[in-house]
């Protein structure tokens, strides 16, 4: 029946979407982490020699900015950034192992190894951040016998670089204990055999975006902020420009986590400054964690500022295509407002690796962060270098006329699926085409076999074979774009 080879067509189809909904890259929203149960470990022993003597180690990994104000559950919390260059919260900086027992001594020294790893919550698997040593001594004798180490990592060590969700656990193998001096019944290296304690805490995204319009507004209009939160203390911080106010705050919002925010705030009557700065700024913050920041600028009349320029980039590849390190070539015309006779003067311009708005300010994410070009004839040219770092490259350019008013901002964004690495070995290259070649004889061979072999009419063959073609071409997208950054479509 010619209905047999449209139903397996459609079958094939089908599994080619759900064979690149499963290797494609998969994502976690921002508190779905809380599901995974965390896991610890303490140790307890007998101290060898002193009959009914027992001693319990445990661990912990919040410390006091973690610890008061990221927690679920009473479990700990390291919030780590939404940049890939940037900082988590402080998870090891009052690393403490407790110890309870019944016998102390201020000279005894601790001996240990500690491991810090971390687990991709999105692959499931762990990777060793950081192997060390340590000796650190006890701290004093409190009223419950109870002794408390500490071992302090530097910031280096303290903070996670980078867009971390899953599981960060410390690991610390005590070795063995030097009293330090005689004491009776308690032996110098008492420890026998080798304890280790853990202890998890989750990494959960503190990202979030901001978006800001319009991007120029008059005195006394209304600007929009609107955006998405992650996990901890959001807050929105609107700050004047420098002629205004020098730029100090103006406004403050606090923000829920995990939601999708819309906020407005007023510009001032006043807010325009002729001839002066006139850009003001917004920024998303996570109490610790730095994350975007947008600006926008005020004028008097909206119907006086610049039109918006025409930005057009003049190296397009003809296969669209960027290659990181390349050079882009920008070209911008403006035009003057009739109406109010003021002539554009000079562009601003601001380049930025696009992970959920502009970055914030000093952030690793910037090429290009408010350069002004003088303007002749209209027209103005510039360039820039793709970075190495993988993410939408977005371009804004403003017009700016004699008494710096700013036109509306125009963006323009070559996304992060149209940039790859270059093939910089040759090994690489010989991958790159065996994996088109691959691809190609599969397909063929696949329609050959159909042709030949299935026991059906010439209909349902035909049929299959244009389901299959399809499938190869789903899976070949896939392939191709995910693992070699290249669209064939």
């Amino acid at each position: 029946m010619k209905i047999t080879g449209i139903i397996i067509a459609v079958m094939l189809v089908l599994v080619g979407f759900a064979v690149v909904a499963e290797i494609s890259p998969s994502t976690v929203s921002p508190l779905e982490m809380f599901n995974t149960p965390l896991h610890g470990q303490n140790w307890t022993w007998a101290w060898s020699g002193t009959a009914g003597l027992t001693t319990t180690i445990r661990i912990t990994v919040n410390d006091s900015s973690i610890g008061s104000g990221y927690s679920y559950h009473n479990d700990p919390i390291v919030i780590t950034s939404s940049e890939p260059n940037g900082l988590s919260t402080h998870f090891a900086q009052n690393l403490s192992i407790y110890r309870m027992d019944a016998y102390c001594d201020d000279g005894a020294y601790l001996y240990a190894t500690y491991t810090i790893s971390t687990m991709n919550e999105n692959t499931g698997t762990w990777t060793t951040y950081l192997i060390g040593n340590t000796s650190i001594p006890w701290s004093s004798q409190d009223s419950k016998g109870t002794r408390q180490m500490y071992a302090i990592f530097g910031d280096n060590v303290g903070y996670l670089t980078g867009t971390y969700v899953g599981i960060i656990e410390v690991k610390i193998t005590m070795q063995y204990e030097s009293i330090g001096k005689s004491v009776v019944g308690i032996p110098d290296n008492v420890w026998s055999p080798k304890g280790t304690v853990f202890q998890q805490a989750y990494l959960v995204s503190g990202g979030g975006s901001l978006s800001v319009y319009p991007g120029t507004q008059q005195n006394g209009g209304k600007i929009y902020m609107t955006g998405h939160t992650g996990f901890g203390k959001f807050y929105i911080q609107i700050d004047g420009s420098q002629s205004y106010n020098g730029g100090m705050a103006v406004a403050n919002y606090t923000i829920s986590q995990d939601t999708t925010f819309n906020v407005s705030y007023t510009v001032p009557q006043n807010a325009f400054i002729p001839n002066g700065n006139n850009e003001w700024n917004v920024y998303l913050e996570n109490s610790v964690v730095i994350l975007n920041a947008e600006t926008f600028f005020t004028v008097d009349q909206l119907n006086l500022i610049p039109p918006t320029p025409t930005v057009t980039i003049t190296n397009q590849p003809t296969d669209n295509i960027w290659t990181t390190g390349s050079q882009v070539d920008i070209l911008v015309t403006t035009a003057n407002n009739k109406l109010s006779g003021d002539p554009v003067t000079s562009i601003e311009v601001w380049v930025y690796l696009n992970i959920g708005g502009m970055p914030a300010p000093g952030s690793g994410m910037w090429v290009i962060d408010g350069q002004t070009f003088a303007v002749t004839n209209n027209t103005v040219t510039f360039s820039y270098i793709i970075p190495t770092t993988i993410e939408d490259n977005t371009i804004q350019v403003r017009a700016l006329d004699s008494v710096n008013r700013s036109s509306q901002p125009v963006t323009l964004t070559i996304l992060a699926t149209h940039i790859k690495p270059p093939h910089g070995t040759q090994f690489d290259l010989i991958m790159y085409y065996a994996t088109i070649a691959g691809l190609i004889v599969a397909t063929i061979a696949g329609i050959v076999a159909i042709v030949r072999f299935v026991p059906l009419n010439k209909f349902d063959r035909a049929m299959i074979s244009v389901g299959f073609g399809a499938f190869m071409l789903i899976i070949s997208y896939a392939v191709m774009y995910i693992y070699w950054g290249i669209s064939i479509l």
